[in-house]
Parts: structure tokens; C-alpha cells; sequence
């Protein structure tokens, strides 16, 4: 699998300062894009302390371990920023937003907090895959893109650095040849529209760089208020000798492997993980299966019926009981907690009826 990326970043016509980091490690196949929060004196700070910490991340035999070291990344460089606030900000507010996609094969996995959004271009149409931690998404209000302007109840929730506990939340995709996908901050999709972007993406006749300088070009043309920073990256079509070579690798697989099941039982995992149902350790184990099972071209989930994710991603409440406590979601060989629970108490009331007969009986004997 190979890939191209360009990073652009722009400070904006009215900011003096660029609080924006970018990140393109194809050795890893990992890319990110912070937004720094907090002022001149603490954003960019705050940005490039997330984008050091993920700079280090070293190769792993596995994408399910080289997500667990990302994440961990990200976790210390959230006690960084927070350190740093304490000692010379005097707790002052500071932090940053941030997508990181991360990709080995035809599976994709985007781990993001706040509003800098993964897009994947494909077939000509544009899709956008993280789901902004702002209050109007969350309360399932918003209904048509709108900018920060225009939407005061537009307001980050999730930002490294700035809220604890941290949650990063965590979505599957599958990754066909030719994909572009687009990471950003707010800069960028405040300025410009989804279908600007994707008049631009679908120019196959257009190198990347290309691609990235337009749409720098559309945005500056505006107000740019905010920093700008996007970083493009391109799934490279194999030739056809390469294409046989890598056959066996992925075989089994399919443009479509990654089914709406994988997806829901990744993010079943992610609300019980955030909501303290599941500790650190049951939350990668379970992730670990899921994203080993994907690469492998099979199916995770067992005869549920499909949900669609991206309601899921607004109001979490609409995720019926059973999918949530699905055992699906865990290893075959694991039961999940609840229903450990559950029996210990049907024993426990079975023990406490047997002890109120055996009471009965002796006081009857004794009348």
C-alpha cells in the first residue's frame, strides 16, 4: 500500500500567530492535524506538543498496536499541555483540537477530539468521517453545515489538553484505491463549502499539491479569520506486477470489508469505554479483535440487525440496550460484565429463597 500526503498551513488574514500543527508519517501510515486553543501564548504550544508527542510514535507489528501507541501519544501529551498550563499559565485554559487518521491496508482508523474533521473523497463524492465534538452536534441539532458565526451554540466539548477525563473517540473505515481523504481544521470548513472541496478532489488530473494550493486559494479569496491548516492524503493505485505481489496479503478482502457491524461494534465500544463501563485494558482488547478481524476480510458482528452509525455519533441515547451490551462487542471467549452480574444476582435470590423455605419449615416444625 502506498501513499502520497501534502501538508499546507496558513495563518489566516486576521490572526497574527499560526496555532495549527500538521503531521505526515507514510512510514507509519499515520497523518494528523491539531488546532491549537488558548491565545498566542498558548496554542501553538499546545498544538505542537501533540503533533512531538505522536512525531515519536515508532512502528508496530500490528495496526491495533500502533493505534494503542497513538493513543497513548496523545494521552501524554494531554498531561503535557495540562502541566505546562499549571506551571506557567497559571491554570489558564489551553489545549488543542485533533484528527489523526491512521491506515495499514484497506483499513482506515480515525481517532479525533473537537472539530478538525477526516473527509474521504471517493467516486466523486465526499464524505465526512469524524463527527464534531461541539454542542450542536451532540444535541443533534444541527441539521445543515453551518459556521461558528452563525451558530453560537457551536462550541468545542473534547479538546486535548483542556477537559479531563480525555475521550478520544475512534471510527472504522475501509480504504479503496484511489481514496483521497482530507484532514483539517475548522479554518479550512468554516471558509469554504463541502461541494467546493469536492470539485476540486475529483480533478484525478490534478496533482495533490495542486489540489491542496485551490483549495488554500478558495479559502484565502474569503475572510479567513482563522487559521488554515489541511493535510491531503492519497491512496497510490498499485501497478499491476505490484498488485500480484501484494494479492496474498489481501486476499479474502474486499472494497467493501468493512461493514456497518465492524463499524458498530467499534463504536459500542467506545460510548461503554467513555461512560466507565469497560477499564482501559477491555476497551483494546476488544478493539484489538475488531480491527485484527477487519484486516483478516471477516465479519465481527453475528446476526445483529445493522444500525447506522452516524446517528450514533449525534445522540448516543438512540443505540438500542441489546446492541450496546451485545456480545459481539468482546472477545468470543469473554463474557461482558453485565452479564456476569446479572447471574450472581439470580444465584444470590435463588440462595435467599432457599434459606426463607428452609425458615418456614423449621418454624412450622417447632409450632
Amino acid at each position: 500500500m502506498k501513499w502520497n500526503s501534502v501538508t499546507l498551513s496558513h495563518v489566516g488574514h486576521v490572526r497574527s500567530v499560526n496555532e495549527d500543527a500538521v503531521l505526515t508519517r507514510p512510514d507509519l501510515g499515520v497523518w494528523a492535524v491539531a488546532d491549537g486553543m488558548g491565545g498566542h501564548e498558548a496554542g501553538d504550544i499546545a498544538s505542537q506538543k501533540v503533533v512531538s508527542a505522536l512525531s515519536v510514535v515508532e512502528l508496530n507489528a500490528s495496526l491495533s498496536g500502533l493505534v494503542d501507541s497513538v493513543e497513548e501519544a496523545i494521552a501524554l501529551a494531554h498531561n503535557d499541555i495540562q502541566t505546562y498550563s499549571a506551571q506557567q499559565l497559571a491554570g489558564r485554559t489551553m489545549g488543542c483540537t485533533l484528527v489523526v487518521m491512521v491506515a495499514a491496508g484497506r483499513v482506515g482508523l480515525c481517532l479525533w477530539v473537537g472539530d478538525s474533521r477526516l473527509y474521504r473523497c471517493r467516486a466523486g463524492g465526499l464524505e465526512q468521517l469524524s463527527m464534531d465534538h461541539t454542542q450542536a452536534y451532540e444535541l443533534g441539532l444541527r441539521q445543515l453545515p453551518v459556521t461558528k458565526a452563525e451558530s453560537k451554540s457551536n462550541v468545542i466539548t473534547r479538546a486535548v489538553g483542556a477537559c479531563d477525563p480525555l475521550h478520544v473517540d475512534a471510527l472504522l473505515f475501509d480504504v479503496c484505491e484511489g481514496d483521497t481523504f482530507l484532514l483539517c481544521t475548522d479554518g479550512l470548513t468554516d471558509e469554504i463549502s463541502d461541494e467546493d472541496i469536492t470539485k476540486v478532489l475529483i480533478q484525478q488530473d490534478q496533482s495533490l499539491q495542486s489540489q491542496a494550493d485551490r483549495i488554500l486559494e478558495t479559502v484565502l479569496a474569503g475572510p479567513a479569520r482563522d487559521n488554515v491548516s489541511m493535510v491531503l492524503v492519497q491512496h497510490v493505485p498499485l501497478s499491476t506486477e505490484q498488485a500480484r505481489s501484494v494479492i496474498s496479503v489481501e486476499e479474502g478482502t474486499d472494497e467493501d470489508s468493512i461493514k456497518h457491524e465492524e463499524q458498530t461494534a467499534l463504536r459500542c465500544l467506545v460510548e461503554q469505554y467513555q461512560k466507565g463501563m469497560l477499564t482501559q485494558t477491555e476497551y483494546r482488547f476488544a478493539r484489538r479483535q475488531i480491527i485484527e478481524r477487519c484486516l483478516e476480510g471477516g465479519s465481527f458482528h453475528s446476526g445483529q440487525e445493522k444500525i447506522d452509525t452516524r446517528s450514533a455519533h449525534i445522540v448516543t441515547a438512540q443505540y438500542p440496550a441489546q446492541v450496546l451490551m451485545h456480545p459481539s462487542c468482546f472477545d468470543k471467549g469473554r463474557m461482558p460484565r453485565w452479564f456476569v452480574w446479572v447471574g450472581l444476582v439470580c444465584v444470590s435470590l435463588v440462595w435467599v429463597g432457599l434459606v426463607c423455605v428452609s425458615l418456614a419449615a423449621l418454624i412450622y416444625s417447632l409450632l
